[in-house]
């Protein structure tokens, strides 16, 4: 998950140079390749715009105290642009410091938690992976009328999270009681569950049986052949994470979710429509990189007060009482291969 605020000065679209500090995790082994996608997506954004810009690197840490004299550091400079922190631990640390800061902020973040702490703050505004609200906006593209609905997570932070709100949605939208599996109580009797799934499919041709996974890719992988052919599957962009691995897609086979366009389209196209040059070989950074990209975009909206959608990278991108929400592309595995379905 990601977390990074984007803090503006007076800085307008119209001026000869726009100086940027980047406040990310460059030196963490964790974080680091992360980091540096987002600045590789910020560079190409700018370069699409012809702005012309400076950016200078500052460290993210996990101590709090270093972290303030940073962030203090950089406010003095008065650069016209801040991006960072990533993590959800500094922003919360920071909050203090965001909430007073008298220029406009944009805070990336995929946590509704963190949206809750900023609210109601004219000069805060809010973007990120929007994972939560992605997952949820899926429901609402199912036109099948299903018999059963199974729920399979992985108690993951991130699951929990989207099933607190995941799972009253689906239960009115379908009028049913969902059934929901923890992976690990099932994960070792996975043959026992399909000869159940495939009695329940068997007493009547015309049974429509829903699952919606909230597992890792691995997971996934390991999970979906077990289901047969006949299951309706939807899951997260967390199931696709592998970009290069064939046989890990036929094994995820009919899998539905909603994915970057970074992700899905090639690269030649890629850069013919955005100028993407320094582009991350794996998925994952993929869509850091997206976001920096995209942060830049959001940048430009938000100082020429434009309330229109965009459309870019990291999918489209709607401006709603101070949050911008991000829905990609609904895709399908089909022969190891994303297809595009209509949307």
């Amino acid at each position: 998950l990601v977390f990074f605020l984007l803090t503006f000065f007076n800085y307008t679209l119209n001026a000869k140079s726009l100086n940027i500090a980047l406040f990310l995790p460059f030196n963490s082994s964790t974080y680091s390749k992360m980091a540096e996608s987002i600045h590789s997506g910020i560079n190409d954004s700018l370069n699409k715009l012809d702005l012309n810009s400076s950016v200078e690197k500052f460290h993210e840490s996990d101590s709090f105290n270093d972290n303030l004299v940073t962030f203090k550091k950089i406010n003095s400079k008065k650069f016209d642009l801040i991006i960072g922190p990533l993590k959800n631990s500094s922003i919360l640390g920071l909050k203090k410091e965001i909430v007073n800061i008298k220029q406009k902020i944009l805070i990336l973040n995929s946590d509704s938690i963190l949206r809750n702490q900023f609210q109601n703050n004219k000069n805060v505004y809010i973007y990120g992976f929007n994972l939560e609200e992605e997952v949820l906006s899926i429901v609402d593209e199912i036109k099948l009328e299903p018999d059963l609905v199974y729920v399979v997570h992985n108690n993951s932070k991130i699951s929990q999270k989207i099933l607190s709100k995941f799972i009253p949605k689906i239960e009115n939208y379908f009028n049913l009681k969902s059934k929901v599996l923890e992976f690990s109580e099932i994960k070792s009797e996975l043959k026992l569950f399909k000869e159940k799934l495939n009695d329940q499919l068997g007493q009547d041709d015309d049974t429509v049986i829903i699952f919606f996974s909230f597992l890792n890719s691995q997971e996934s992988r390991n999970f979906r052949p077990y289901l047969g052919s006949k299951i309706h599957f939807y899951s997260t962009f967390l199931i696709n994470n592998d970009r290069y691995d064939k046989l890990q897609k036929y094994d995820l086979q009919n899998a539905i979710f909603f994915e970057m366009p970074i992700v899905f389209l090639g690269d030649e196209k890629l850069d013919i429509m955005y100028n993407i040059q320094n582009i991350p070989l794996n998925n994952i950074l993929r869509r850091f990189y997206a976001l920096g990209y995209d942060s830049v975009l959001i940048f430009k909206s938000i100082e020429n007060k434009s309330t229109n959608s965009i459309k870019s990278i990291s999918g489209t991108i709607n401006y709603y009482n101070n949050f911008f929400s991000r829905k990609g592309i609904l895709v399908k595995i089909n022969d190891g291969n994303l297809k595009k379905l209509p949307q």
